[in-house]
């Protein structure tokens, strides 16, 4: 026996002798006991559930009697028989799953028969097969139960008589642990786990080694007893498994309990960081932690190695009860809340406490556990009943009578998130693996929140209080399919109900069938077997062996149908009929003697066949399972008796082909009500009584294929047609009142669950679709190779089993969860498709496939792009969900995608306000806005599509800081900020904004500066938009207009004036020194009028000073290229500029310094070239300046577009100066007399108008010449001139309707240039800096921002944007008008269709009336005109069919 289990047994024989009310850890007076006990019956204070009840038991002694010693027993199943309730539900309008109790009696089992049906447990299913429900289990405790706790592999119930401990296979009780008073609360502890096992590795570890399966058991009762035990859950059968450890008695009705392994080294908590590693320098303590109804809080320490006592320490005692407590192990926190609405959470230490020690020794040990400082406190209105940490340690949920849960965000102790309930709020219990909330109320309801949406999901109504819920968290990890989505909770009084919360999901398993429509399924009577055709052979497959094959038979010809009886007593008959017509009976059976894994082998055993005929097509079963009725192609029905397969009843003759069979399945029918209903292949069903005599018949416009009746309301028929219609019709009132359009072709296959909340539909179209009972609108869609043939929900709900043409069968495991994958992405809305709670579970719930938007990215069709565009309107909320099997989120996807259109709508749905206005808590607290920075930069980097990230970047708003603060300030002006992360930078003071002090400070302040505005800091939802890269890719693979946003102009004007300014300052005070440096050297050269003189000392040391200037700008530029590895760097036209002022620099002083012979004819020219540079150098710092940097955008945009004119003019002027030198050489040799110089003269003339008028009079050609002259003017001077005009107000114009997106793309070409200049280090530093951008916004009376436009942007541009405005909206109105006429229309005509389907009907049922008389001779048509109308009606009715039939198909 292992240490601490042999440390428990001595605890527990020593527990033995003492007794428990003269326990030395609590001491309390007998009589002053009874005082309080009459006083706590006056007080007003929070009871549990049927609180009445509970003091009258108290009333009659138990209360009083000291405790007795405790015993354990084990339980006898045959000493506690009694019945346990089955549950069925029903699904309302809004989506919520309403539970009913039905009585069922456990059957004995009979482990020596051989009938298979008496020989195997009941299977794992649903009760009653409600899977929608998801209660597999329901447990009745023998007394009235309140709390309940899992453990590994025990589920603890407190009853009112003491704890009982059941297995959570069958959920079988096991143990029972007797009190005086009712258990009030329970928590397990399994140190093992919670401490992270053992480690083989550390061979020095002086931890004890726990077994898996040993737990620790703390619980506490209504009149103060609190006990812990430490329990072995294989071993219960064994003496000692159960051993009592501690015990001990508060002053109070004990209302919560927690406990968690602690260990702290120096201040700080074990695995404070997420780690529970147990190499740490101090031992942890195991603490279990009281709260009672006086208002006290114990912690009771045990030693992890021993777990020997070492310390009770009374750490809180308040005026109100104690509600809950709830502990996080990880950061060592304790919350705590109270009936008057008090939670405080505080940290749990290991220093000797400083208040009352409750210890056995006078002295406090130091490994003591108890309350530290208090980390966060706040009041709510009325008592907080719930309290509890999600397992991450991030959350804290709260909630009590106010009606809410509260979500605490434990990083800044803030709510972030409320849920408003319906009723007051009894628990509420995390998900282990922080997948759900589960929250129950006294409105009973328990409802479900999505942990990642943080959206309601679902919701159960039950038969009463919701007063406690416990996860179970098994031991090996299998999110998808190892039971960990199983919650028990208490649903009333006397009933704790087991549920299943796994989806709708398509298993991997396939079973194999024949190619083509002869396929066959059956399932046995309570779920667990099930029967399939394959061929000639049908094979017998275990529900529980993964659907291994366990039996089979052969027959001679192909199988067509098979049926398992559902009859009481022959569960294991069986009937099957082949292509020959053969029907054969058989039995399933199983070995006395069971294998060697425990198991016993079935075999299929024949026990008669007959003969009927060929071509039989259907086969059913009566209700009382003593008929087989069968019948197809030959147009009779045949009954045969079950027992003999001799006929029952001579064979019926039908009117048509005998296409399908089902019985009322009720066991009380009267002679007259209907028996059986069967479909004809001439477009009718008849309804037959127990004498097989027609009592009703209606017609379809098609072949009637297949029938289904609701296993409950029995009045309530399905039919599918061979035109892909399904009718639900009132058999009672022998009308039509539901029709659903399931698709394309034949409907094949049709079934009710279980309970009759679902209807599966199989069509030729490749699909089975679920559809949801009331209005029948449309839940789920699974896919199928082939045509749907056969589809078969098992009795308890668990499965679903669906044959097709392909090849296959497939199976389907059911829950009350839609199948996200199984929705198809076309779903329509309303009442044709998913309802408006079934989409809302579709799209906010994270399951282990991918999300509904997931899908349509994942698609990126036109129309997914559309439908997705739509639902991120409405349900922008959706964006949350992600696929829980690799952690990909929405943003994940779209970035893997990679597709324009998917990351603009991506992107757009979180910066531009719209999950802020629907979601309570902030996306800043997620990773979502990295995300969605990240695929904006692969946007603009990768994809090149300018227009999207204008558009995206222009929908930019700022968002409300978390937690912020509204303050008021009077003084105007702009408070923009950075700040490494999104807390408010200003705090509580606003001194940084120097601007506005400075205002102030010089009295320019105006009177609308003294109005008091409230603001509250607002940041952009985009972290790093002054990152170096995001600016970069901005500047070379966008548009001008994507700074053209107020974001940018925050990101840019922050950059600059905070970070940047100062260093372009510095620069270009030293471009201003280079800059007067040349010049000085360029005048000292003049004024000697000897270029390249060194002997004269001045020149020569303006030529150092310009060599020393122009190496440092040289640097920089080096580091701006990174030495030529920055290949943006040479696209910039300014960087060309200083790379080629540079060269011309060093060129000029090297021959200013070392100058060669004749070095006058090189210094000239090049100091001109230089001396050009340099200012076209100083012009590009003229950028960094709000009055001159538009202009330079002016200049830059003007110079670009009059390139192709300059091209032209100096076409013309080429050819004109030519024909000038031609016709004036000789009388103006000095204007015309080389080429040079007409090129000179030319351009002289026709721009600016002047000539002498001799020259035109002297020429040879005079008349030539003028004509010329006027030519030339009159193209230049007049159009050429005018055009460029032109041309330069477009430019202006545009750069004026941009002005302030060109201003500003130049401002961020210089922080680029700048940014790159900074060590790594430095600029690393800057972008953390600037991570996040502030800035201070007014806000109204309700906190919402009050956000417009701060910058001017152009009128032409305002006007362009508002007009798409309203062209988007006009458009939008447009759609909508066209879709209400298109949907009216279509109701329309589809109740004139209607209506004429019905009138023919009815006619074709009198015309043949009228044909069986005249056949009888009863009726004779001998008139001409009346058999002239006959033919003409026959006629018509025959057109209107077939005219029908096509529309259809």
């Amino acid at each position: 026996m292992p240490f601490p289990l042999m440390a428990a047994a001595s605890l527990a024989a020593l527990a033995g002798n003492l007794d428990c009310e003269n326990n030395t850890a609590n001491v309390v007076d007998e009589d002053d006991e009874k005082k309080k006990k009459k006083e706590t019956k006056s007080t007003n204070n929070v009871r549990f559930d049927e609180a009445n009840r509970i003091n009258n038991r108290r009333d009659m002694g138990g209360a009083s009697s000291p405790i007795r010693e405790t015993s354990l027993r084990s339980f006898n199943s045959s000493e506690d028989n009694y019945e346990s309730s089955s549950m069925f539900n029903i699904i309302t309008k809004d989506g919520s799953v309403h539970l009913r109790r039905s009585v069922r009696k456990e059957s004995n089992v009979d482990p020596g028969g051989k009938s298979y049906c008496k020989a195997t447990p009941t299977p794992q299913g649903y009760i009653d097969g409600s899977f929608s429900s998801g209660v597999t289990h329901e447990i009745r405790p023998g007394a009235g139960c309140f709390v309940l706790r899992y453990s590994l592999a025990l589920l603890a119930i407190g009853t009112m008589d003491g704890l009982e401990l059941y297995e959570t296979r069958n959920y079988t009780k096991v143990f029972h642990i007797p009190t005086h008073d009712e258990v009030s609360a329970i928590q397990w502890l399994q140190p093992n786990m919670d401490m992270g096992g053992n480690d083989d590795d550390d061979k020095s570890s002086s931890f004890p080694t726990y077994l898996p399966s040993q737990q620790l058991l703390a619980f506490g009762c209504l009149d103060g007893h609190c006990f812990v035990y430490l329990v072995d859950s294989e071993l219960l059968e064994v003496e000692g498994s159960v051993s009592l450890l501690y015990s001990c008695r508060m002053d109070g009705q004990v209302r919560t309990v927690d406990c968690c392994c602690f260990c702290q080294d120096g201040g700080g908590t074990c695995g404070g960081g997420g780690s529970t590693n147990t190499k740490t320098s101090s031992d942890p303590t195991i603490v279990v932690a009281f709260g009672d109804k006086s208002g006290r809080v114990i912690l009771i320490s045990f030693d992890y190695r021993s777990l020997q006592q070492l310390d009770t320490v009374e750490c809180e005692h308040n005026e109100a009860a104690v509600l809950g407590l709830s502990i996080h192990q990880e950061n060592g926190w304790i919350a705590r809340c109270t009936k008057h609405g008090h939670v405080a959470v505080y940290q749990l230490q290991r220093e000797p406490p400083t208040k009352i020690s409750l210890s056995i020794s006078s002295t406090v040990p130091a490994t003591a556990v108890h309350f530290g400082k208090c980390l966060w406190e706040t009041t709510r209105e009325g008592p907080i009943l719930a309290v509890t940490f999600s397992p991450n340690g991030t959350h804290l949920a709260v909630g009590g009578y106010d009606k809410t849960v509260a979500l605490i965000d434990t990083s800044v102790w803030a709510t972030f998130r409320k849920f408003q309930m319906t009723g007051t709020v009894n628990v509420i219990a995390m998900d282990p693996f922080n997948r759900y909330i589960a929250v129950g109320c006294r409105d009973r309801s328990l409802t479900l929140f999505d942990s990642s949406t943080h959206m309601k999901i679902k919701a159960f109504q039950t038969s009463g209080w919701v007063s406690d819920i416990s996860w179970w968290k098994p031991n090996v990890v299998d999110l998808r399919h190892g039971g960990q989505d199983i919650v028990a909770f208490r649903s009333n009084r006397h009933l704790v109900s087991i549920l299943n919360l796994q989806p709708i999901e398509l298993t991997n398993i396939h079973l194999s069938s024949r190619h083509g429509l002869d396929t066959a399924l059956t399932w046995s009577a309570d779920g667990r077997m099930l029967i399939r055709s394959h061929g000639a052979t049908v094979f017998v497959v275990d529900v529980d062996q993964n659907f291994q094959q366990v039996a089979y038979a052969t027959f001679e010809a192909i199988v067509i149908d098979v049926i398992f009886c559902k009859t009481d007593d022959m569960h294991d008959r069986v009937a099957v009929v082949d292509e020959s017509g053969n029907v054969t009976l058989l039995r399933l059976l199983s070995e006395a003697t069971p294998t060697s894994n425990g198991r016993k082998t079935l075999l299929l055993q024949k026990e008669a066949t007959v003969m009927v005929e060929t071509g039989v097509r259907t086969m059913a079963w009566s209700p009382d399972g003593s008929i087989i009725a069968l019948g197809g192609k030959h147009r009779l029905l045949h009954l045969m008796d079950s027992s003999s397969l001799a006929r029952a009843h001579e064979s019926i003759k039908l009117e048509g082909r005998l296409w399908d069979i089902v019985f009322c399945p009720s066991d009380s029918i009267d002679d007259e009500d209907v028996y059986m209903i069967l479909a004809l292949g001439d477009y009718t069903c008849i309804a037959l009584n127990k004498s097989f005599e027609v009592v009703l018949r209606f017609l379809r416009p098609s072949t009637a294929r297949c029938l289904a009746i609701h296993p409950r309301n029995h009045d309530l028929l399905v039919v599918g047609d061979g035109a892909g219609t399904v009718a639900v019709v009132n058999t009672k009132a022998a009308e039509v009142i539901h029709e659903i359009k399931a698709g394309g072709g034949r409907i094949n296959a049709l079934d009710f669950s279980p309970v009759g909340d679902y209807l599966v539909v199989g069509t030729d179209d490749g699909h089975f679709n679920m559809y949801l009972e009331g209005l029948y609108q449309f839940a789920q869609q699974i896919p199928c190779k082939g045509f749907a043939i056969c589809a078969r929900f098992s009795p308890d709900g668990a499965h679903l089993a669906l044959g097709s043409a392909g090849g296959s069968y497939a199976i389907v495991r059911l829950g009350p969860f839609l199948g996200i994958d199984l929705v198809p992405l076309n779903v329509p809305r309303g009442n044709a498709g998913l309802p408006d709670w079934a989409l809302a579970e579709v799209l906010y719930r994270s399951g282990y496939s991918e999300s509904f938007l997931q899908r349509h990215i994942q698609a990126g069709h036109s129309d997914n792009i559309r439908r997705l565009s739509s639902i991120l309107k409405e349900y922008p909320t959706a964006v949350f969900a992600f696929d829980r099997s690799n952690n990909e989120t929405f943003f994940d996807t779209a970035l893997r995608i990679r597709r324009p259109m998917i990351l603009k709508l991506a992107i757009t749905v979180l910066v531009d306000g719209t999950l802020e206005k629907r979601v309570d808590s902030s996306i800043l607290k997620t990773r979502l806005p990295q995300q969605a920075r990240d695929a904006l930069v692969d946007l603009i980097v990768n994809m090149m599509n300018p227009q999207l990230v204008t558009e995206i970047l222009s929908s930019v708003i700022f968002v409300k800081v978390p937690y912020g603060q509204v303050r008021s300030v009077r003084h105007a002006g702009t408070f923009e900020k950075s700040s490494p992360s999104t807390a408010d930078p200003w705090g509580s003071s606003l001194k940084d904004n120097k601007q506005d002090l400075l205002r102030m400070l010089l009295g320019f302040s105006t009177e609308s500066d003294q109005h008091e505005k409230n603001l509250t800091p607002a940041v952009l939802p985009l972290p790093g938009l002054g990152n170096m890269e995001f600016l970069s890719a901005l500047l070379w693979k966008a548009n001008p207009d994507a700074f053209d946003n107020a974001a940018m102009g925050v990101v840019l004007r922050v950059l600059w004036t905070d970070h940047i300014r100062i260093i372009f300052y510095l620069d270009f005070f030293l471009c201003l020194c280079f800059y007067g440096c040349w010049v000085a050297l360029i005048e000292s050269n003049v004024r000697i009028g000897s270029w390249g003189d060194s002997s004269y000392k001045p020149a020569k040391g303006l030529a150092v000073a310009v060599f020393l200037l122009n190496t440092v700008f040289g640097v920089k530029e080096m580091v701006e290229a990174r030495f030529g590895r920055r290949s943006s760097y040479f696209r910039n036209f300014w960087n060309f500029a200083d790379i080629v002022s540079l060269v011309f620099v060093y060129a000029f002083v090297a021959y200013e310094l070392l100058p060669p012979t004749n070095s006058e004819n090189i210094l000239v020219p090049l100091a001109v070239a230089t001396t050009f540079a340099l200012t076209i150098k100083v012009i590009s710092y003229l950028r960094g300046f709000v009055g001159t940097g538009w202009l330079i955008s002016v200049l830059s945009a003007n110079f670009t577009d009059v390139r192709g004119f300059m091209f032209i003019l100096f076409a013309i002027l080429v050819g004109f100066a030519v024909a000038f030198r031609v016709l004036f050489s000789q009388v103006n040799e000095d204007g015309f007399g080389s080429l040079r110089r007409s090129l000179l003269s030319t351009f002289e003339l026709v721009t600016t108008g002047t000539y002498e008028p001799s020259m035109l009079y002297e020429a040879e050609w005079n008349v030539l010449g003028a004509l010329t002259f006027v030519l030339a003017v009159t193209c230049v001077l007049v159009i050429a001139l005018n055009a460029l005009i032109s041309i330069l107000a477009d430019s202006y114009a545009r750069v004026q309707e941009n002005a302030v997106a060109n201003r500003r793309r130049e401002q961020a070409g210089l922080i680029v240039e700048y940014m790159t200049l900074l060590p790594v280090k430095s600029r690393m530093r800057l972008e953390e800096k600037t991570r996040w951008f502030h800035c201070l916004l007014e806000v109204d009376s309700d906190g919402t921002l009050l956000l417009g436009k701060q910058d001017w942007q152009g009128g032409l541009n305002a006007l362009r944007k508002d007009l798409e405005e309203l062209s988007n909206e006009s458009r939008e109105q447009n759609q909508k008008g066209l879709l209400m006429m298109k949907n009216e229309l279509y109701a329309e005509l589809s109740s004139f269709r209607k209506e004429t389907l019905t009138l023919l009907a009815s006619l074709s049922a009198e015309m043949k009336e009228l044909k069986k008389g005249q056949s009888r001779g009863g009726i004779t048509l001998n008139g001409r005109n009346v058999v002239n109308a006959v033919n003409a009606v026959r006629s018509i009715g025959e057109k209107t069919a077939k005219l029908i039939t096509k529309e259809n198909t």
